[in-house]
C-alpha cells in the first residue's frame, strides 16, 4: 500500500512539470448554490499536499471558492487506467506574487489580461479585448487531506483511501 502512496506523489509532482502527463489537466469542482460545479484546470505545481493551480481572480470559481473552500479533484490516466479522487479546501491567494508571473510564458499571460471577466457575454470570440496593463492572476492553493486511488486491472480491481491524519497517510482498501 506504501508503494502506491508513494506512486501517487511522484506521478503528482511529473504532472506539475511533464506537458503530456494526464494528470496534467484535471477536473476542479467547488459548489455553487449547493451544487457542485466543475470545470478543467492546469497542474502548475504541488508541494506536499498542497496543489497549485493559476486562475483569473474575476472567474466564479474565485466566488465559489470564498463562499465554500471546500473542493474535490479528479485525475484520471486512461493508459494505466487509474483514477485518483483528492478532498480538500482551497485558499486563494490575491497577493501579486513576481517569481510565479514571471515563470509564465506570454500566451498564458494573456489570458490573465481580459478586459471583460471570464463568463462574460461577448458576441463573438473575436470580441475578447486584452489590457496587459491590467493582469487579474491569482493562484489557488489546494491543501488535501483525502485520497481515493481506484485502479482498473485484472484479476482483481485495486482500490484504497488513503487519510492524512496528523503527519501520516493511513490507508484502507475498500471494496472497488
Amino acid at each position: 500500500m506504501q508503494d502506491i502512496l508513494e506512486d501517487i506523489f511522484l506521478e503528482l509532482k511529473k504532472a506539475a512539470w511533464e506537458v503530456r502527463h494526464p494528470y496534467r489537466y484535471f477536473c476542479l469542482s467547488s459548489v455553487e448554490d449547493n451544487r457542485p460545479k466543475q470545470r478543467m484546470v492546469v497542474f502548475r505545481g504541488i508541494l506536499e499536499n498542497v496543489i497549485s493551480i493559476y486562475t483569473d481572480i474575476r472567474t466564479p470559481k474565485v466566488v465559489h471558492f470564498k463562499r465554500n473552500p471546500n473542493a474535490s479533484v479528479l485525475l484520471y490516466d486512461s493508459e494505466k487506467m487509474k483514477q485518483i479522487v483528492l478532498l480538500g479546501k482551497v485558499e486563494i491567494v490575491e497577493e501579486y506574487n513576481a517569481l510565479v508571473w514571471d515563470s509564465i510564458g506570454p500566451k498564458a499571460k494573456k489570458d490573465y489580461t481580459t478586459l471583460l471577466a471570464p463568463g462574460t457575454v461577448i458576441g463573438s470570440s473575436k470580441d475578447v479585448l486584452y489590457d496587459m496593463e491590467k493582469v487579474n492572476f491569482c493562484i489557488l492553493k489546494f491543501t488535501f487531506n483525502t485520497i481515493e486511488y481506484l485502479e482498473i486491472t485484472r484479476p482483481n480491481h485495486i482500490r484504497i483511501k488513503f487519510n492524512l491524519i496528523g503527519n501520516n497517510w493511513e490507508g484502507r482498501y475498500l471494496v472497488p
